[in-house]
Order: structure tokens, then C-alpha cells, then sequence
């Protein structure tokens, strides 16, 4: 029974980000056209997107990590400890997924509205705009990630204090969606020079 429970929950959630992207995107009047909790195409090049880049970035991040523990295990070893190495690592990967990965993830809201294009278009449609987008996109959420892991560390014990972590989390991810699909937006309608790059 928990499987069930568990699978519709993972369901539901998933139709309601993508349903989440519609909001942002769509006039009043498309939205409510819209069935949010019914699985469509859009649904599906939505997920087997968010798999893609998953996996992309997964079998990326592997070496990575193994060329930043050999770094530090072998030739700083010296100078930093074993626990500030491994906070470095974190902090290094963290910062290059936070910089590349929103680029790629930009095909999501596309794919929510029921575009057809591809990881290579939101590349070149978001080239020159790297920065702005990290910000917003990663940097962000990742304070409010930040700020929701110390709070639940803080007293793990303590229903309350992860009452307001889980409230924390969730507003994070809330405004990380929105900005993903204003972010989208925005690069979709600049002006005639990145349209040129789109055709």
C-alpha cells in the first residue's frame, strides 16, 4: 500500500510542476483550458528530459569527483584536512553544476508548453546569459537549501524545527521553478539578435 501511496505522490507532484510551468507561462484563459492532473506528451518530454540531463550531468559529475578526491588525497593532502577537502569538493562541484546545469534544465518549461526543441537550442538561446541565469536559477535556491539543511541539522529531534526546514525546502523549490520559468520566458522573447540564433 505505501508503494501505491508513494507512486501516486511522486505522480501528482510531477504533474503539478509541470502544471506549475503552465501557470507562469500561459494567459489565464490557456491555464484554465489546461488539465493539470492528466498525463499528455508534454508530460512525457518533460520526464524523459529531466532524465537526460540527470543522467548526463551523473555520468559528468563521477569524474569529477573521483579527479578532485585524487587532488586532494594525493597532492594537497598537506595542507588541507581531510574534513575541508571534502567541504572544497562539495562546494566545487556544487558551484559547477549550479553554473551549466540551469542552461539545460531551461528545456524543461519548453517542453511543459509543448515545444519540441532541443538541449543544443537552450544552450545557444541562453549563450552570453550564463551568469544572470546561475543566480537566480542556482544560486538562490541553493541559499535556501543552505539556510533549510543548517536549520534541520540544527535539532533533528525537534518536529517544529523540521516542520519549518520542510516549509523552508519547499518555498525554495517554489521560487527555483519560478524563476526557471520566468528565466525561460525572458530568453524566449529577447530581442531580434537571439531570435536570429533560435531560427
Amino acid at each position: 500500500m505505501s508503494y501505491h501511496l508513494s507512486f501516486y505522490l511522486f505522480l501528482y507532484s510531477f504533474l503539478a510542476v509541470v502544471g506549475s510551468h503552465r501557470v507562469f507561462l500561459l494567459s489565464s484563459e490557456e491555464v484554465l483550458a489546461t488539465n493539470t492532473f492528466r498525463w499528455n506528451k508534454n508530460d512525457s518530454q518533460y520526464l524523459i528530459y529531466l532524465l537526460l540531463i540527470t543522467l548526463v550531468f551523473t555520468v559528468i559529475i563521477i569524474p569529477i569527483q573521483l579527479a578532485l578526491t585524487f587532488l586532494f588525497d594525493t597532492v594537497l593532502s598537506s595542507y588541507v584536512s581531510i574534513v575541508n577537502a571534502f567541504a572544497i569538493r562539495i562546494l566545487a562541484t556544487s558551484i559547477a553544476i549550479s553554473y551549466f546545469l540551469p542552461r539545460f534544465l531551461l528545456i524543461l518549461p519548453d517542453s511543459a508548453l509543448g515545444h519540441r526543441h532541443s538541449l543544443q537550442w537552450v544552450w545557444k538561446a541562453s549563450a552570453g546569459n550564463g551568469f544572470r541565469i546561475f543566480l537566480l536559477i542556482g544560486a538562490v535556491p541553493s541559499l535556501f537549501n543552505f539556510i533549510h539543511q543548517i536549520i534541520e541539522l540544527s535539532d533533528p529531534d525537534s518536529l517544529a524545527i523540521q516542520l519549518i526546514a520542510n516549509l523552508l525546502w519547499l518555498l525554495g523549490s517554489y521560487i527555483q521553478l519560478c524563476f526557471l520559468s520566468l528565466c525561460f520566458e525572458w530568453i524566449r522573447n529577447r530581442g531580434s539578435t537571439v531570435q536570429s540564433k533560435l531560427s
